[in-house]
């Protein structure tokens, strides 16, 4: 998704049909959500957002779903059961740690 995708703004259904949801969208503007906790209580696939933006507490969050960064340590945050659990991974340094882990799996092999 870019530009052309998100130019109807959101919240955006179509979001729900995927198991896992990667947003990693730089936000400068007010804009309305791609996700709402309204929309999270419908019938979905989804089970896991990943947040590499982490802008959680930010004026332009596109994902104001979640209160809380999640760390290395314990990197999921449920925010939805009902039945349907969905999971946040809200990770700060996020990018910072993808070359370590590309690394430690080529190492291991």
């Amino acid at each position: 998704w870019d530009r052309e995708e998100t130019a109807n703004k959101g919240p955006f259904k179509s979001i729900l049909d995927y198991d896992i949801f990667f947003n990693c969208a730089l936000i400068n503007a007010k804009s309305p959500p791609f996700l709402t906790n309204d929309l999270l209580n419908k019938q979905r696939n989804l089970k896991l957002i990943v947040d590499i933006s982490c802008d959680h507490d930010g004026t332009y969050n596109p994902l104001p779903i979640y209160d809380r960064l999640t760390s290395f340590k314990n990197p999921c945050h449920l925010i939805a059961s009902r039945g349907n659990p969905i999971y946040v991974i809200a990770i700060d340094n996020l990018p910072s740690f993808l070359p370590n882990l590309i690394l430690l799996i080529c190492l291991k092999n």
